[in-house]
């Protein structure tokens, strides 16, 4: 939602390369933005997984045979290493199509693409629910398709997983459990979605009840959200980072000196004190009010006034950037928090007690994961948005939340798993030590590190999926600012008049907060990992 607007400034408004997607598309070359904006992201995250798989390839053994026989250093690396290497990388495609297709939704916006996405945004603006459910349907049904079938290019790209296809734990064995969950989630979605059991429910007073658990459910988490929303809690979160630091570099002082040494690292460290920083006090330093309109000095361009410039009302665009991040701050700190709590609670219980504990909550991981999560995000503010009429901020909150726990329960188990087993877990087992104290002293302290980086990456995401549906229209609405809202009006101005000022300020903001907690994240997996960096 920021790149496409600047590739339209550049090659559309700028060098009039290509025609300007006011209309929607117009010949071949309309194809090209488009998929530039939705293929670069990817492209990077692809770049990144192949070259890891290809350092951990090229040293195996028969590369090193390859090598012995004459073969080339080319044929070496195509022949051989790369179709081992593909396996990880196909495996973050068939994930990262749930993002092309939120994306997509996105990015059919910007470029007026007649698409299924635009035609969700469209439906979900007009109210037209039984449009929202077909489209929910279609992208959900191929999401879950092309995670199956990326299952069974295992089989094809690995031979040993081909011979094993089978036995009990073979690739068609996991493709047949894969359909069954799909139909399963299709089934799921259909009652939920099927405009026929929505009549059933209301007649008999079912969708009613569970509208009002829903509601009651949201009134519970609303005094916590709204607590971890507080600039109280903000700040206590800011004065633990130095105590996190002292203690961290007391306690292992080789892993903080990697990291010091890392200056990514440090920078990305900066970067998010400053985000927070500017979320808690930015409102009380800006220079201008927020919402004050200037009619008289619409669209003008920086100067020393107006650093950024002004927007369409004649607003200061500085200030609304400095008060938009308050909104980043407290949506990003409140999920991620709330994310980590449940996911890794969640986690913990699931792989330490398993048996139909663990395949219960595992299963209803596997059903959520079949739906992108932007989507999810894009159905709950679409249902319960008049629900919650007034708590536009507590409700995206709750709707980033939805998805938001997954990741965390999912590697807090993993962690469970292979912690549980250890000599400590036994020892501790045979002395009679309690859950509760078996999950606080000793498999809480053991997993907090990937928690706590996964944490750093985790906000990131949330950042990114606050200024998407804000872009959207879904998120914060005007005329109270943030950077999603500022970036979807700025774009159409910059459509209809040239003004770029809008579009370029929110997004460079948005851009460096991201690329600061991805480099902290980076900086305490190295640092806390020494193997997870590259070789030399």
């Amino acid at each position: 939602f920021w790149l496409g607007p600047m590739l339209i400034l550049i090659f559309c408004l700028q060098l009039d390369w290509l025609p300007t997607p006011i209309y929607g598309p117009e010949g071949v070359t309309s194809f090209i933005l488009p998929a530039i904006t939705l293929g670069t992201a990817l492209a990077a995250i692809l770049t990144r997984m192949i070259r890891s798989s290809l350092l951990d390839v090229i040293r195996s053994p028969y590369i090193m045979t390859a090598y012995a026989k004459g073969a080339s250093h080319c044929r070496a690396i195509l022949r051989h290493a790369l179709r081992n290497a593909l396996i990880p990388v196909v495996t973050i495609l068939g994930l990262q199509f749930g993002a092309l297709l939120g994306g997509s939704i996105i990015t059919e916006t910007i470029f007026s693409w007649p698409g299924i996405g635009k035609e969700l945004i469209d439906a979900i603006t007009a109210r037209d629910y039984p449009v929202i459910q077909g489209c929910v349907l279609l992208i959900a049904f191929s999401y879950v398709l092309v995670n199956l079938l990326t299952d069974l290019t295992y089989g094809y790209l690995d031979p040993r997983i081909q011979l094993n296809t089978r036995s009990k734990h073979g690739i068609l064995a996991a493709g047949k459990l894969q359909a069954k969950w799909m139909i399963l989630a299709g089934i799921i979605v259909m009652l939920f979605f099927t405009g026929v059991f929505i009549e059933f429910f209301t007649r008999y007073g079912v969708l009613t009840l569970l509208i009002s658990l829903v509601t009651l459910t949201g009134k519970a988490f609303f005094h916590l959200i709204t607590f971890l929303s507080s600039r109280f809690f903000q700040v206590l979160l800011l004065l633990t980072i130095p105590v996190f630091i002292i203690r961290w570099r007391k306690n292992n002082e080789q892993s903080w000196r990697r990291f010091a040494r890392n200056h990514f690292a440090v920078a990305g460290l900066c970067i998010t004190v400053l985000f927070l920083i500017t979320g808690i006090i930015g409102p009380s330093i800006a220079p201008y009010d927020a919402l004050k309109q200037d009619l008289q000095n619409q669209q003008q361009s920086p100067t020393w006034q107006h650093p950024f410039g002004t927007d369409d009302a004649g607003r200061d665009l500085f200030s609304r950037v400095l008060d938009g991040s308050k909104v980043s701050v407290k949506v990003g700190v409140t999920v991620t928090i709330f994310s980590v709590l449940v996911g890794t609670l969640i986690g913990i219980l699931s792989g330490m007690f398993g048996g139909w504990i663990d395949e219960c909550v595992m299963r209803f991981v596997d059903i959520l994961l079949a739906f992108p999560g932007i989507l999810l995000a894009i159905a709950m503010m679409a249902i319960f948005r008049e629900k919650f009429s007034g708590q536009e901020l507590t409700l995206l909150i709750m709707a980033l939340c939805v998805m938001g726990w997954v990741g965390y329960a999912r590697l807090a188990r993993a962690q469970i798993l292979s912690l549980k087993e250890s000599d400590f877990v036994a020892a501790a087992r045979a002395l009679g030590v309690s859950n509760r104290r078996l999950i606080l002293q000793h498999f809480v302290p053991n997993i907090a590190a990937p928690i706590i980086v996964q944490a750093t990456l985790g906000m990131a995401g949330v950042i990114i999926a606050e200024a998407g549906l804000s872009f959207l229209g879904l998120g914060i609405g005007p005329p109270h600012p943030s950077w999603g809202n500022i970036l979807n009006t700025g774009t159409d101005v910059m459509m209809l008049s040239g003004y770029p000022y809008m579009a370029i300020f929110p997004g460079i903001f948005i851009m460096i907060t991201v690329m600061g907690l991805n480099f902290l994240g980076d900086g305490i997996r190295d640092a806390l990992d020494p193997q997870s960096q590259p070789r030399k």
